[in-house]
Order: C-alpha cells, then structure tokens, then sequence
C-alpha cells in the first residue's frame, strides 16, 4: 500500500472518455477557394472560351438623327484546361479501432487530420500561382519594390509619398487599366508578416483601431481596410 496516503494514490488514472485535445484551423482561416473558386468540371481535359476586355469599352455610343446603329463585335480566344488529381488517405488499422478509448475516436480524427492537410495545401498552391509571374499578361504587374524607398515594416523612416496606401492604389489603377475591372471588384491578399507591418504602419494606425489592428477583432479590422482602399475585400 502507497505511503504516505494521498489522494492520487486512491486513483487508477485512465483516459477521460469525453474530451481530447487537438490544433485545428477554422475552416474560415482558408483563403484559397474565395480567391481561385472551385469549378466542378466533367471531363480531366477540355477547352473553354475567354472573352477578351476589350468589349468592355464602349468606344462610340453617340448617334445623330436618321443614322444607323454603332455596332460593334465581341472578341474571345481559346483556352485549355487539364486537371491534376490531388489525394491524401490515413491508414486506420481495424485493430487500432477495436482497442482505441471512446475519447480518442481514431477514424474521427483521421479525417479531421486528412482534411486540414489537403486544405493546406490548396492553400500553399494557391499562393505559388497568384505570386508566379509567369501567370499574368506583360504589363500586368506592379511591383511595389519599384515604387518605394522604404519597407513597410521600417516605422522610424516611413515616408508619406512612399505609404502603403499610395502604392496599394498604384498596384489597384495598373490592374484597372490593363483589365477595366473596378477596384471595387479587386481583392487584395496579405501574407502574415505583411498584414503585421501594415496594420502598425504610422499611415494607417490611426484609422484603425488599436483593438482591431491588434487582432482582437480581425474580421472587422479587413473590413475597415478594404474600404479605406477601396477594394472589394482584404485577405490573410
């Protein structure tokens, strides 16, 4: 018999049966499929049609009495499509469920487990293609390092005519002038490290809320900032 008495040693200590612990990510912290939407295609391999912006211009709408109709022509090119069959499994030995404690709930987890992974993924592929400028048209991209003399991040020699602001609207007017989309329509995607910098920067501090740029809030926080930008949302 244990000695000293203690409580402790009165108990066979056992897995508690109705709760278990485990790092997940909410589904809503996944960004890809509101940047890159799912299309359910039928077929591996096909083609599709591009309808090119330059009927988006109306460039004669005026008409003097008696004349006829300003007409004009759409144009679109063919594109192509092939798709990469994607698979992730967890192996659940029949024995392991047999023998595994209520509260584990192996073939639960699995999946849990399974489905964070492929979805992390989706995500890692989703910013190699939006960063990959091999993927946008010659004249299509702005880069920002261009157009700055210092970082983000460098708060004790920000300079007003290089903010972020400025050069978020420059990146926003040269995607507008190649596309003819509205900034209105435009999303702007963050990493981490960048939304930090800017959400601290001197420029933009004072417009949003110390609770918000800290995080407590961040839902609203993006909000606040895509209309401070003008733009249809604001991604991390």
């Amino acid at each position: 018999m244990p000695s000293p008495y203690s409580a402790q040693s009165a108990h066979v200590n056992q897995a508690l049966s109705d709760i278990s612990f485990a790092a997940m990510n909410d589904d809503k912290t996944f960004i890809a499929d509101r940047i890159l939407p799912t299309y359910d295609a039928d077929k591996i391999s096909d083609t599709f049609f591009k309808f090119l912006t330059s009927h988006l211009i109306d460039e004669k709408t005026d008409r003097a009495p008696g004349t006829g109709h300003n007409f004009r022509e759409f144009s679109w090119e063919e594109a192509s499509y092939l798709i990469q069959y994607k698979d992730l499994a967890y192996k659940v030995p029949i024995e392991m469920l047999r023998n595994a404690d209520e509260a584990l709930k192996e073939a639960f987890a699995g999946a849990q487990f399974t489905a964070q992974g492929m979805l992390i993924n989706k995500e890692r592929e989703c910013a190699t293609l939006v960063q990959a400028s091999a993927n946008y048209a010659t004249g299509h991209m702005f880069s920002a390092h261009n157009d700055m003399s210092r970082q983000w991040s460098d708060y004790t020699n920000a300079v007003k005519g290089k903010s972020p602001i400025k050069q978020i609207h420059s990146a926003a007017l040269t995607i507008q002038s190649k596309t003819l989309i509205s900034p209105r329509e435009m999303v702007l995607v963050l990493g981490v490290d960048c939304w930090k910098a800017l959400a601290a920067h001197p420029d933009l501090v004072g417009r949003l809320s110390g609770a918000q740029a800290a995080g407590a809030n961040i839902m609203q926080a993006l909000a606040t900032l895509a209309e401070l930008l003008n733009l249809k949302a604001v991604e991390i």
